[in-house]
């Protein structure tokens, strides 16, 4: 008589095979998701296009029958995510197809998002949108945002929106239409750095033009006089 053949062992054979190869699937997954990513482009022309950068930071740009340059640069690795976004164009006619944008997802930072729009662009267009997102010692993630804007005629749109509820609270909500020139600096986690103040620049005056011998006007800062050694001092401190 034949003997009996059993699959029992052979079947925690497959499972062990199939269990294994799975896990092998998933870290070359994880891998190839985790590969550092670096983007550098730039076009220059005439005519229509668009341009689309998807994650956690993201862009996208419109023309039609327009001048137009632009530039882009994004970095993905494990420590760092950052892009710059810069567009400038001329003879835009103020539809839909002409604009710039750049975002974040809603968990930057601590459950945050940011939104700038700049839509309807009529005539010429500068913008340039730098936002980096990066981990400081403690390992908490922060993130900065750098923005110029200077338009002929455009719709702008600027949002700063906090997540941690479940409900949006708006943090900041700017929202023009026309001619403008923008600056702004947003930062998640770390404090602005605060520009060096008109004072500090009149203290580099001290080396740079009181101390020169050259002939000229200086008009002294209210408040200020110039003593015998041809420095700025403060009215109520004691002359030497």
């Amino acid at each position: 008589m034949p003997n009996t053949v059993t699959f029992g062992k052979y079947y925690y054979a497959s499972l062990f095979l199939a269990i294994i190869c799975f896990i092998c699937a998933v870290l070359s997954l994880g891998i190839s998701t985790h590969a550092d990513v670096y983007i550098k482009t730039d076009i220059e022309g005439s005519g229509s296009g668009s341009s689309y950068h998807e994650g956690r930071v993201n862009e996208a740009t419109g023309f039609r029958n327009a001048t137009s340059s632009y530039h882009y640069e994004g970095v993905q690795t494990s420590e760092l995510t950052s892009q710059v976004s810069e567009f400038m164009m001329a003879g835009g006619d103020g539809s839909y197809w002409n604009y710039h944008r750049t975002w974040t997802e809603k968990d930057i930072a601590g459950k945050n998002e940011m939104r700038i729009s700049v839509g309807k662009i009529e005539g010429s267009y500068y913008g340039r949108n730098g936002m980096n997102i990066s981990y400081n010692a403690a390992g908490d993630e922060e993130f900065v945002s750098t923005l110029r804007i200077e338009t002929e005629n455009a719709t702008v749109e600027l949002d700063v929106i906090n997540w941690k509820t479940g409900k949006p609270a708006t943090l900041e909500e700017i929202d023009r239409a026309g001619q403008f020139v923008i600056d702004q600096v947003v930062r998640l986690t770390s404090p602005i750095k605060e520009p060096e103040g008109w004072l500090d620049f009149c203290e580099s005056l001290n080396r740079d033009v009181i101390l020169s011998d050259e002939s000229g006007i200086y008009v002294v800062p209210a408040g200020y006089t110039v003593d015998k050694n041809r420095k700025l001092v403060r009215l109520n401190s004691s002359l030497t």
